[in-house]
């Protein structure tokens, strides 16, 4: 990796933990000013949710995290366009129901005007297995 690419990794990433803090602290105003307008989240579940819908289910309260643990395997950035892969254990509250999940993720952000929003969002819940192949 070039040192340009670093760079663009480490300014990345400090966007995703702005985002995740946010989350964390159910903060909609920095949350909505981090994703694209186009964001959508896929949800373990299947389920597709625009932006919109996602910030209001934060900023009303619908939807908590009460803690987020977040590990990145790799970060890969092709111009203005990036995405990280990792492992992320959730423990939030959904309709007041408190859930944790572990699920692997895949982030994709855009950065068509020099900064980096996160476009979209998706996960699948990590099944354990004794050999360690799922």
């Amino acid at each position: 990796m070039t040192s340009d690419s670093e760079d663009v990794v480490t300014a990345l990433i400090a966007r995703d933990d702005l985002r995740l803090d946010a989350l964390a602290a159910g903060d909609a105003v920095v949350l909505e000013s981090l994703l694209d307008d186009d964001f959508v989240y896929i949800h373990s579940s299947g389920v597709e949710e625009a932006k919109d819908s996602f910030v209001e289910s934060i900023a009303s309260g619908r939807t908590g995290y009460h803690g987020v643990d977040l590990t990145r395997h790799a970060a890969w950035v092709f111009g203005d366009t990036a995405t990280i892969r990792g492992r992320v254990v959730l423990d939030l509250e959904i309709g007041g129901a408190r859930r944790v999940l572990d699920l692997a993720f895949l982030a994709v952000w855009v950065s068509p005007d020099g900064g980096w929003m996160l476009r979209e969002w998706a996960s699948i819940p990590v099944k354990r297995t004794g050999s360690g192949t799922g």
